[in-house]
């Protein structure tokens, strides 16, 4: 590729209201902070400057460059399904051909109320570029050497077009007039969710123009205080404004200087692996739950995340060990995390923390920093990243380039926080060794795989790969109970620990010692540690324990007990009735 005819291309784009970046050649990372450029047009100096040096080229979407419209498909199969729902546009857009996929463009008519195709049977294979997201073009190239390759239409001379004819939803509008009205009065306005952004990228033009950082956070406080529905706590714009200084200076990493040696003593002196969610989900780890689509990943990740949050059991039956959530969602829209959030009744007060499509990618540096600042302040129990392909700019078969994303996901859960990746599953396998999508490294990289998959007609969470002893499978629908959207246990199915509990209880109509416990429950294949069986019975209610003669302790029922455990057996009889009736 030759500088001048990218420099001649970015000059006409620029000459026909795109604002354009600079990227990375071989790349998709920036060589600027693009955010600044969303509402401040880049100069011709600046276009001559960035293109001097053979730079891969970038496009804007959204109102920067006059409504422009991205379409970006990973595979050409997903391409093809969505041109011939749509094919009768095609030929008022603009198509490339890229390493793996397609991009298409089109210039809309008026601005989008969402980034979201309505009438498009695979949705989740395209992603839309809207507003805060840019497009590496023709004719740049692809870290594998491939150049991205021009095949229909002219992107320089695109046609405005209806945004309904794409399956968009225009934003309402009544009047041009009144439309002017609202625009001004929602300037503003700095909303949640769009908080950080709108003063990160004040501070970065500040910084980049030499202002001191003293002066910069005096101003995005007055900022935030004047316009940010509900303002932003003092520690969070002082963060902002480190982050800005940070972003255009990215301080070196530090090199190893050597290299730590564990002894047996040290080894053994390691915390015990123990559950965050028993029988499913252990603290600490780093997991990956995959499926095909539309199988309720993503919901299923958010009723995990709801049980920690609450302490509640998850299913209503495996029990929990209480935290905070981080979810950092880069695949669903907010209005749709905010429909799930009401259908599923989650308190608003539950410590649940959100970050919605904020273009983290794990294998770029400092994107990897900034990630790591937000973890650090929330210091969540359970992270959510949904999905695995969202996370970063690699090719997923590509073992040497996943490594580095794995390696940063690990080094996350390393720190103390269970990891949950989302992650969908490769079309046609049926073996669970080989379900997920792309190099066989992303699984040879994770403690434990989730695997969720329909089996006649029925949901089942199970296990693919694990590093301990694999979760007993967990037959589960999706249903509405009282009101409630979640996932719910199939008739008749318990957890591991529950079963456990029941068998107890039989064991104990006589006085037992901790191990005549644990061998009956071997007996019954309900295998579990004399810790763990400790606590167990710590928590249930219906056992107590004298001392033996030589101090140990024998486990009994408490007096009365028995009619108890006939009422409690009638009311869960009852209670079971009712609850199946209502699935």
């Amino acid at each position: 590729m030759k500088s001048k005819k990218v420099f001649e291309f970015a000059e006409q784009l620029f000459n026909n209201d795109f604002t354009v970046l600079p990227v990375e050649k071989g790349e998709k990372k920036p060589l600027v902070p693009w955010q600044v450029y969303e509402d401040e047009k880049p100069t011709n100096d600046e276009i001559k400057q960035w293109f001097d040096d053979e730079p891969n080229i970038a496009v804007l979407c959204g109102t920067a460059s006059s409504f422009l419209l991205g379409l970006d498909f990973d595979r050409t199969a997903d391409y093809y399904a969505w041109e011939r729902n749509f094919e009768a546009v095609i030929p008022k857009g603009y198509v490339e051909r890229t390493a793996r996929g397609f991009h298409a463009f089109f210039r809309l008519s008026e601005p989008i109320q969402k980034a979201e195709i309505q009438e498009y049977e695979h949705t989740h294979n395209v992603e839309v570029a809207w507003r805060g997201r840019y497009i590496v073009i023709a004719p740049s190239l692809h870290k594998s050497g491939k150049a991205y390759e021009a095949i229909s239409g002219d992107l320089t001379s695109l046609k405005p077009i209806d945004p309904k004819s794409l399956g968009l939803q225009p934003i309402k509008q009544n009047s041009k007039t009144e439309t002017a009205k609202t625009e001004t009065a929602e300037a503003q306005k700095i909303l949640q969710g769009e908080r950080n952004n709108c003063l990160f990228k004040i501070a970065v033009k500040m910084s980049k123009a030499g202002i001191s950082q003293e002066a910069i956070l005096a101003a995005l406080q007055a900022e935030n205080t004047a316009k940010c529905v509900p303002p932003l706590d003092d520690e969070e714009i002082q963060t902002i404004v480190k982050s800005a200084g940070n972003y255009q200076i990215a301080e070196p990493q530090q090199e190893k200087t050597d290299i730590k040696v564990s002894t047996i003593q040290d080894v053994l002196a390691a915390p015990e692996v123990t559950w965050l969610i028993e029988d499913v989900l252990y603290q600490n780890s780093l997991t990956i739950l995959d499926a095909y689509p539309g199988k309720g990943k993503t919901l299923l990740a958010l009723q995990m995340s709801k049980a920690v949050a609450s302490g509640q059991d998850f299913l209503g039956s495996y029990a929990v060990k209480k935290g905070s959530v981080l979810i950092i969602d880069q695949e669903n829209p907010v209005a749709e995390l905010r429909s799930r959030i009401i259908q599923m009744h989650i308190n608003p007060d539950y410590p649940i923390y959100f970050m919605n499509f904020s273009d983290i990618k794990l294998d770029n540096a400092k994107s990897y920093d900034l990630l790591l600042n937000k973890i650090n302040e929330i210091n969540p129990s359970l992270i959510v990243f949904d999905s695995l392909i969202r996370f970063h700019n690699s090719s997923e078969n590509d073992a040497s380039e996943m490594s580095i994303v794995m390696e940063r996901l690990r080094a996350i859960s390393n720190a103390g926080h269970t990891v949950l990746v989302i992650h969908h599953k490769r079309k046609g396998s049926g073996r669970k060794d080989e379900s997920a999508r792309g190099s066989s490294d992303i699984i040879g990289s994770v403690d434990f795989e989730l695997v969720l998959s329909e089996k006649n007609g029925m949901l089942e969470l199970s296990s693919g790969k694990s590093r301990r002893e694999a979760i007993e499978p967990i037959k589960i629908k999706i249903a509405v109970v009282n009101d409630t959207l979640g996932f719910y246990l199939q008739e008749g199915q318990k957890s591991k620990r529950q079963q456990a509990k029941d068998t107890i209880l039989k064991i104990l109509e006589e006085p037992k010692t901790l191990e005549q416990i644990q061998q009956e429950l071997n007996e019954n294949e309900l295998s579990f540690s004399k810790q763990t069986l400790r606590e167990m019975l710590s928590n249930m209610p219906e056992v107590e324990f004298n001392r033996g003669e030589r101090g140990s302790k024998i486990y009994k029922l408490k007096q009365n007990m028995e009619a108890e455990l006939r009422k409690k057996m009638r009311n869960n009889s009852n209670a079971e009735k009712k609850y199946n009736s209502e699935l």
